[in-house]
């Protein structure tokens, strides 16, 4: 059994922005092309880590994914430390070899992930999504959103 803790990304083909500007140029990004980058998933990361891994409305804890050798399941996130590694790749087919912690009960592993997401409070035209403050993000259970 084992316990997994908060990932820490290892590895990703991630973009940083600077290299989606020289690739659109001066063009528009689309905003979900934005929410590929390096910078949001860094700013996303800190929000999750402050409201402890968990929804802000619902107090859904978040879920780590992790494949037992036949399947992915998905675990809680938990605090405990034992570094081990995981690599993930998720519905967009975005890869990351991430770091994670064991010591964990099976009680706590399910089939379906629970997806948190970070909410912007409001938005501001032509800032970037990871360009506010962090009081104006939250985060929310996908089902929440």
């Amino acid at each position: 059994m084992f316990k997994l803790k908060r990932a820490s990304v290892i590895k990703s083909n991630m973009v940083e922005y600077s290299e989606l500007r020289k690739q659109y140029g001066s063009e528009y990004i689309p905003y979900p092309v934005l929410l590929e980058a390096s910078e949001w998933h860094e700013k996303r990361k800190e929000i999750i880590e402050r409201d402890d891994d968990k929804c802000t409305c619902c107090s859904e804890q978040g879920t780590f994914p992790h494949y037992d050798g036949n399947k992915w399941v998905y675990v809680a996130v938990w605090s405990e430390f034992k570094k081990g590694w995981v690599e993930s790749v998720d519905e967009n087919g975005r890869y990351e070899l991430l770091e994670y912690e064991e010591e964990m009960s099976c009680s706590n592993i399910s089939n379906a992930p629970t997806i948190l997401q970070v909410h912007h409070r409001y938005y501001i035209k032509g800032r970037l999504p990871w360009d506010y403050k962090s009081d104006a993000l939250q985060t929310l259970y996908v089902d929440c959103h």
